[in-house]
């Protein structure tokens, strides 16, 4: 699972603004040779998971959402405790924890508080977020009227979130690595005849539009993951669905893939922003299908909504907006 730089989160877009689509239908053919086995398809998804389980740190103590079966509980239930009552002398209080990613509170609380107010007031409960000493608390909502208060104010936050997701730029995203030499040594000619192509202009020659050889990959699906425990659960869910659901597609057999042709994205072919190379599999549609379809009944991937489009990005001016981003803070000089 590829995770985001903050560079890239600010500038959104790229190579994955669509990923669901129905692949055109062509005749040429280009086969793919040292296509990787299943087995070594598997062990790769494999150890990037593991790597980014260790990476999110004290992780050991982190609950996972996913039943034995596979099957990933949504965001309500995975995310919020049963709703308890204290009582005292004088009254009954009504106590629900939800947790939600620090990124998206603001989006509950609002400017100057405005939006926390007015959920509080419509829904006769009392909001208390957690302070910054124990800001990965979960968000406490209290009510001396009744659990049905409470129930109306969590919807109310579930929604508000929801939407804030759709909005958001996506942190990460799934993806089946291609890196390997057979493949990067046929990416580095490709990249050698387009800087040497004095027919194109100067701006389809600029050698940071490439991808990086090491960085091939087909892209499955974008995730938004906005702290370790989301990390954790969808880390943890893929890997289940990659155990249960995966392997049944594969079958034990070698995963052959046939890359051919070139297509972008944009309408206007004089002016586009990205650049890929196809793949044609079926065995590799039904993975990728299998892995969106399994992750979009989650709330931290878009609902799919046709078959996976499978590309492999060559080039992207985004890549040149990140270097010369990069380029500019790292050499800027404070007098």
């Amino acid at each position: 699972m590829y995770i985001r730089s903050d560079k890239e989160l600010e500038l959104r877009g790229g190579d994955t603004a669509d990923l669901y689509a129905n692949s055109a239908d062509d005749n040429e053919s280009v086969i793919n040779e040292g296509t990787p086995s299943s087995s070594e398809i598997l062990d790769t998804i494999k150890s990037d998971v593991n790597k980014d389980i260790e990476e999110s740190g004290d992780n050991s103590e982190q609950k996972s959402d996913v039943s034995e079966s596979g099957t990933f509980k949504r965001y309500r239930r995975s995310s919020s405790s049963a709703v308890t009552v204290t009582t005292s002398d004088t009254e009954f209080n009504y106590i629900f924890r939800i947790n939600v990613p620090r990124k998206l509170r603001r989006f509950i609380i609002g400017h100057n508080g405005k939006l926390k107010r007015k959920l509080e007031e419509e829904t006769n409960c009392k909001l208390i977020f957690p302070s910054k000493k124990n800001k990965n608390h979960p968000v406490e909502l209290i009510s001396i009227k009744s659990k049905e208060s409470l129930e109306r104010c969590r919807d109310r936050i579930e929604l508000i979130i929801l939407n804030a997701r759709e909005k958001a730029p996506y942190t990460h995203f799934v993806s089946i690595p291609m890196n390997y030499p057979d493949i990067q040594m046929t990416f580095k000619q490709f990249t050698e005849a387009v800087l040497a192509d004095e027919e194109l202009s100067d701006s389809c020659r600029n050698p940071k539009l490439f991808q990086g050889a090491c960085k091939l990959h087909f892209t499955i699906v974008m995730l938004s993951l906005f702290d370790k425990s989301e990390q954790v659960n969808a880390i943890n869910f893929l890997q289940t669905v990659i155990d249960e659901r995966v392997k049944n597609v594969l079958d034990g057999q070698p995963l052959e893939i046939e890359v051919k042709n070139l297509s972008y994205m944009s309408e206007e072919p004089s002016h586009i922003n990205v650049l890929y190379a196809c793949a044609y599999s079926d065995k590799l549609n039904d993975v990728a299908n299998t892995i969106a379809e399994a992750l979009s009944d989650t709330d931290f991937a878009p609902r799919q909504s046709g078959d996976v489009k499978i590309h492999m990005t060559l080039m992207n001016t985004r890549y040149d907006v990140i270097i010369s981003y990069n380029f500019i803070f790292n050499n800027f000089i404070y007098f």
